[in-house]
C-alpha cells in the first residue's frame, strides 16, 4: 500500500464505513460489511475449531497436527476481517472471508447452518464480482436458494398437509395470530393455507431471480415475504436467515457514480450543515443551499428530486443508513429476547 495512498483524504483505505472508491462495488463492498457484523453479533469466531466428523474424508489429516486448522481459520478470518473493513484489497478479503465460513462449515458436521452458509458463499461471490458488471452469479445464488427451499419443502409430507407448519406455530411457538385464524377452517386448513402460500413463493421467486428485468419485482416479493413472515412470528427463527436476505439484497441496489449534489432550504442549511459531513462516510455529498420555495433537492448522473420525493434517494445511497438499520434491527431484537 503507497503511503501517499493511506494519506490522500480522497482515499478509502482506513475508512471502515466508506464503500466508495474501492476495487468492489459500492453496494457489494456495503452488503459484506454488514455481513461481517452480524457473523461477528452472532459469534462465528467461536466457531472456529479444528475439523470434527468432517464432510470430506481428507480435512481428518488435520488431526495429526492439533490446533493448525483453527489457528490457520482465525489467522485468515482476522486478515480478511481488517482488511475489508478497512478497504484493503477488498475483494480478496471478500474471498478469504467466504473460504473462512465454508471451510468451517464443511469441517464439521455438528457445526454446518445453511444461513452461515450463505453467507460464506455471498462473501466469496461478492469478491468474484466486478464492478459495473450485471451480478449474474449473486442472482444465481439466490434463485438456487429459492429454488432449493421450493424443492425441500414441496418432497416433504409435513408441510404440504400443514403438520409441520400447525406444530411449528401452534405447539412451538404459540403464535397468537395463529391461534385466532385456526378456528376459522377444518382439520389443519390455515396450516395448509400458509404452508402452500410459502412454498409458492419461494417457487415464484427462484424463477424472477432468475429473470434480470423481474430483478425488481422479485426483490419486492422478497423483502414482504421476510418482513411480513417476521412481523407474524415476532422474533428469529432459522438463525440468522432472515437477516441474511435482507441484508443480501444490496446486491441489486445500483450506486450511482460520481459526485451527488444536496440541496437545503434555508433554515435546514444552518442546521444540518455542520452534520452532513458526519452521515456521508462515502465522500460523495457536496452540500449547498436551495433556491427559493424548495427545502431539499438531491441531484446526480442526470437526474434530480425535490422536496418529500428526494427523501429516499437521499438515504437509499448512503451507507449510513444501513448501517443504523442494522444497529436498530438488532437493538431491537435484543430488547425484545429480554421481554
Amino acid at each position: 500500500m503507497d503511503m501517499a495512498e493511506s494519506m490522500n483524504p480522497s482515499s478509502p483505505i482506513g475508512r471502515p464505513w466508506r464503500c466508495t472508491g474501492t476495487a468492489m462495488a459500492p453496494n457489494l463492498l456495503l452488503m459484506c460489511k454488514l455481513l461481517l457484523g452480524l457473523i461477528l453479533a452472532h459469534g462465528f469466531p467461536a466457531t472456529l475449531d479444528d475439523p470434527f466428523i468432517p464432510f470430506l474424508a481428507v480435512l481428518d489429516g488435520f488431526h495429526a497436527h492439533p490446533g493448525a486448522f483453527a489457528g490457520a481459520m482465525k489467522g485468515l478470518f482476522l486478515a480478511g476481517a481488517i482488511f475489508l473493513m478497512f478497504n484493503v484489497r477488498v475483494r480478496e478479503a471478500a474471498m478469504t472471508l467466504g473460504l473462512v465460513v465454508i471451510l468451517t462449515l464443511i469441517a464439521s458436521k455438528p457445526q454446518f447452518r445453511n444461513h452461515v452458509f450463505i453467507v460464506g458463499c455471498l462473501f466469496f461471490l461478492a469478491g468474484l464480482h466486478r464492478d459495473r458488471e450485471d451480478p449474474w452469479l449473486l442472482r444465481l445464488q439466490f434463485a438456487l436458494i429459492y429454488g432449493g427451499a421450493f424443492i425441500n419443502k414441496v418432497l416433504q409430507a409435513d408441510w404440504w398437509n400443514g403438520q409441520f407448519m400447525h406444530y411449528w406455530l401452534h405447539r412451538s411457538m404459540r403464535n397468537p395470530w395463529y391461534e385466532m385464524l385456526v378456528p376459522l377452517l377444518p382439520e389443519l386448513g390455515v396450516a395448509k393455507v400458509i404452508s402452500w402460500t410459502v412454498i409458492a413463493m419461494e417457487l415464484v421467486l427462484a424463477v424472477l431471480f432468475f429473470m434480470p428485468r423481474f430483478t425488481r419485482v422479485a426483490v419486492s416479493l422478497a423483502l414482504a415475504m421476510h418482513l411480513g413472515f417476521l412481523a407474524i412470528v415476532g422474533r428469529r427463527v432459522f438463525g440468522h436467515f432472515t437477516e441474511d436476505v435482507l441484508i443480501a439484497m444490496l446486491v441489486f441496489l445500483r450506486w450511482p457514480s460520481g459526485e451527488r449534489r444536496i440541496g437545503l432550504g434555508e433554515h435546514l442549511h444552518r442546521i444540518l450543515r455542520p452534520v452532513m459531513p458526519l452521515v456521508d462516510l462515502d465522500r460523495q455529498w457536496v452540500v449547498n443551499q436551495t433556491p427559493p420555495g424548495r427545502w431539499l433537492e438531491v441531484a446526480g448522473e442526470g437526474k434530480s428530486w425535490h422536496d418529500g420525493s428526494a427523501l429516499w434517494p437521499l438515504l437509499k445511497y448512503n451507507s449510513t443508513f444501513y448501517l443504523a438499520l442494522f444497529l436498530g434491527f438488532h437493538a431491537v431484537a435484543l430488547l425484545l429476547a429480554r421481554i
